[in-house]
């Protein structure tokens, strides 16, 4: 897949550098995927996933403290980052 909007993930690892490894292997682990249907994603990120159809997800990592909503489109190949923030689980300045 082809990451689109990767410069959200990389300004969010510049503020919390505690995460930058995490959303450093996300990236990579998107890039190196080869979904073919939203199912697909659905499969990877079971229990962090939530999606709104079409072409919509949102990723909450509670654990990291991160959320990533993303588009997809698989057929094309592409995932467009368009947000990163505090996960819901687990907002800035917990532990």
């Amino acid at each position: 897949m082809r990451v689109l909007g990767a410069q959200l993930l990389i300004a969010y690892a510049k503020r919390k550098p505690r995460i930058r490894g995490f959303l450093l292997a996300f990236r990579a682990f998107v890039e190196a995927s080869s979904w073919k249907r939203m199912k697909d994603v659905e499969g990877q990120f079971t229990s962090v996933a939530i999606f709104t159809p079409p072409d919509r997800i949102a990723l909450d990592f509670p654990d990291e403290g991160v959320r990533i909503e993303m588009r997809m489109n698989c057929a094309l190949g592409l995932a467009r980052v368009y947000s990163v923030g505090p996960s819901a689980g687990k907002r800035e300045g917990q532990k």
